[in-house]
Formats: structure tokens, sequence, C-alpha cells
């Protein structure tokens, strides 16, 4: 005998093996899972009573239109979104999970594949056939698609340095050994200023370079840098 799981509403009833998808855990080909992470609540969310993580993504797996959804063991509660393409807003809240159907989307490969409709966020995209990562996508600015990703702490504090004046932490000068002015520091995770490439670069660290986007020899072909006074 198990709970089956209705809004609001537990009902005991029978299952049978052949019925139910998911026995013991969470099936790691059909779902992945990630730990303090809740969908923010819209239009197109249900929360549903479940007392565990398999009903509730077994309730995922039997709705055709839920690529996520989210579940909290304190609040018996199971939230199904049903947004286009996953495109579902989330945010960290402890004592939630996020359950994603891995086969429900052709996975994005960066930002332009994710659909115009979905708001700014972090999304998971994998570049390059890697196993992916978290990157932000601003939907919003100039028509939207762009992709943000964190190569900047290696440079965060340096002054900007360039061919004619040398201000980085190397022994010789950033800017001349990665052609570009830029916040050196010994030397380089991101060029956004560095020589524009149509085809790869010759060797690695060159170009219009962001290293944690797609790794450390590839040139991107364009990129927008916005900036905003600090206050004190």
């Amino acid at each position: 005998m198990k709970f089956c799981c209705f809004p609001y509403l537990a009902v005991l009833c029978l299952i049978t093996t052949l019925n139910f998808s998911l026995v013991n855990a969470i099936d790691e080909e059909t779902f992945e899972t990630k730990g303090s992470t809740i969908i923010v609540q819209t239009e197109n969310t249900t929360d549903v009573y479940c007392q565990s993580i398999i009903g509730c993504a077994d309730m995922c797996l039997s709705d055709p239109q839920c690529c996520l959804a989210s579940y909290s063991k304190a609040a018996s509660t199971c939230r199904i979104d049903t947004s286009e393409r996953c495109c579902a807003e989330t945010e960290t809240l402890d004592e939630w999970s996020l359950i994603q159907r891995k086969s429900y989307q052709r996975i994005p490969i960066d930002c332009n594949d994710i659909p115009d409709t979905c708001p700014s966020g972090v999304y998971k995209v994998f570049p390059n056939q890697t196993e992916g990562f978290d990157v932000y996508c601003e939907m919003n600015i100039d028509e939207g698609h762009w992709t943000v990703s964190n190569s900047l702490e290696h440079h965060n504090g340096h002054r900007f340095s360039t061919k004619d004046s040398d201000n980085d932490n190397h022994p010789g000068n950033c800017a001349t050994l990665f052609p570009g002015a830029w916040w050196f520091d010994y030397c380089v995770t991101s060029d956004l200023n560095g020589q524009y490439f149509l085809k790869t670069p010759d060797s690695a660290h060159r170009g219009v370079y962001w290293r944690s986007w797609k790794g450390i020899n590839y040139s991107l072909k364009g990129s927008l840098m916005m900036m905003r006074r600090v206050l004190n």
C-alpha cells in the first residue's frame, strides 16, 4: 500500500508494481535533482499535498506538461510547474528540492536555446558536450539571450593594463602577451577586449576570451559590457 498525491488531499490507494514507475529512489536517468531550490509560484504552478519526493516525481511523470517540480518534506508539498520547455524561475530556499525531467526538452547549449518567453534567471546549459553548469541568462536587454557566467573573479580589484601601461602582477606585460587592454592579474581568465578571431585561436587564452563559458581556446563572436556607478 502507498499514498497517492492529489491536490490538497491524501488518498490511500493500491498501486501495483506495473503502474508505479519510481520505487525506492529518484531515477537518475529520468530526473535530475538540486537541493535548496524552489520554483517561484506563478499561474503555471500547482501546489499539491504529497508525502514523498518520489511521489512528487511520479506526479510530474504522469503530467505530459510537467518538466519541473519542487518538493518540501517539511511542508508535505509538491509544486508542479507546466511552463513551456522548463521555462520556470527558481530561487534558493532551504528544505526544498528541485526535480527536473531530463528527457522533456532539447538540452540548451547556451542562452540562445532558452525560449523568448522565459524570464531572466539561472539556467543550466551544456556547451561543447560538457556535463553542464549554471549560467545567468539575460532575456530582456538588447533582444535577450545573453549568457552570463563569472570569469572576472580572478581580475576583481586589479588595475587596468594596456600595452604601454603595465599594471598587472605578471613579470611581463599581460596586455602584450595576451593582446588587448584589460584588468589583468597574473594573467587572464577573461579578456573581452582581446583580439578578434574568425576561427579558433592558434593558442590558448587568446581572442575575445571568457574561460568559464567555452574553455581556454575559444574566441567569442561578440560581447557586451555594462557598467553602473557603485554607491557608497
